[in-house]
């Protein structure tokens, strides 16, 4: 955007070479005009360039309107207490899809068998996720850079954080870890690991959303309760901006309809809790540990996979919110 900002007011400085700090009254009602017109000329070359207009030249417009807040990322993360439910590949696969459509990215991988970590192609090295916590690192130096996506590395370390961080405050750690970086994304994807520790506590208290995957099976749907009751703790003690995105079926198998049992008592939760349940439902598919192993972008290499037109509906129902 840089170099589009420079050229915009570069081609307004003739104009404003007369002006000066003693103008006169009517000096200074030009020079707000083309004040105006330059920041307008950015906003037409920078769609994503935005600003608060300036009152109209000469109508008190040194009371310029209330200045516009810096956009901050959406945090969102991807929690279960079950695993096997595609977890990490709805982290992985929507931090992409949202990056194809021109959003700017962090993955952070919290869950300690770091599989987003390899998803992403980074390695475990120091530092990670681990010493950005323990304060032996700063997040920045953490941020694995990407071509689509950017990353911060889990940790086996990580295995231990429910002993090892035993401080006050400690469900608040990597709230203020991110709080460096969240003005250069436009979302930050976490994936937690498959239990309702202080990872995943911190997690939540870290973010605007939470994405639910849901196993199509009995057991994944009944161990809900246990999730839910720990993001209304979150809630009421931690982070009362906290809200449920939805909950998304995963894995189902093509062909095989869903059990009556777990229909009724998804629909009961749902409706009982008043959560989003997700239309989109995401099949099960050889695509997706085959793009994993072999490191490449999903939506390029399994566009034709009946599982990537899946996760595009999911993401593109997530952006509508």
């Amino acid at each position: 955007m840089r170099p589009v900002i420079i050229d915009a007011l570069l081609a307004n400085l003739e104009k404003r070479k007369h002006w000066e700090p003693t103008a006169t009254r009517d000096n200074r009602k030009h020079c707000a005009g083309i004040y105006t017109e330059a920041i307008a000329s950015i906003a037409s070359r920078c769609p994503r360039f935005k600003f608060w207009e300036h009152p109209s030249p000469g109508k008190n417009y040194r009371k310029a309107s209330k200045k516009e807040e810096p956009i901050m990322a959406k945090n969102v993360c991807i929690a279960t207490q079950k695993g096997g439910t595609g977890k990490t590949s709805t982290a992985h696969i929507l931090a992409l899809g949202l990056a194809h459509k021109g959003a700017h990215v962090l993955l952070v991988d919290l869950d300690p068998q770091t599989n987003l970590t390899l998803a992403a192609g980074a390695d475990e090295n120091e530092p990670t996720l681990y010493e950005v916590l323990t304060g032996d690192a700063k997040i920045q130096e953490a941020i694995v850079k990407g071509e689509l996506v950017d990353i911060v590395p889990g940790s086996e370390d990580l295995a231990g954080a429910d002993l090892e961080f035993n401080k006050t405050g400690r469900e608040y750690l990597l709230q203020e870890a991110l709080d460096p970086v969240k003005k250069a994304y436009d979302f930050i994807i976490m994936d937690c690991p498959a239990a309702l520790g202080l990872l995943t506590v911190n997690a939540l208290t870290a973010s605007d959303r939470v994405i639910i995957p849901c196993g199509a099976d009995l057991f994944n749907i009944q161990g809900f309760s246990q999730l839910y009751a720990t993001i209304k703790d979150v809630q009421k003690y931690s982070n009362k901006k906290l809200k449920i995105a939805g909950l998304l079926v995963t894995r189902i198998r093509s062909g095989v309809k869903l059990s009556r049992e777990f229909s009724e008592e998804l629909d009961r939760i749902t409706k009982k809790e008043k959560i989003r349940l997700f239309k989109t439902q995401i099949r099960e598919a050889v695509a997706i540990p085959r793009y994993q192993a072999e490191g490449t972008d999903p939506f390029i290499t399994e566009k034709r996979a009946a599982v990537m037109a899946d996760y595009n509906d999911f993401i593109n129902e997530f952006m509508e919110g």
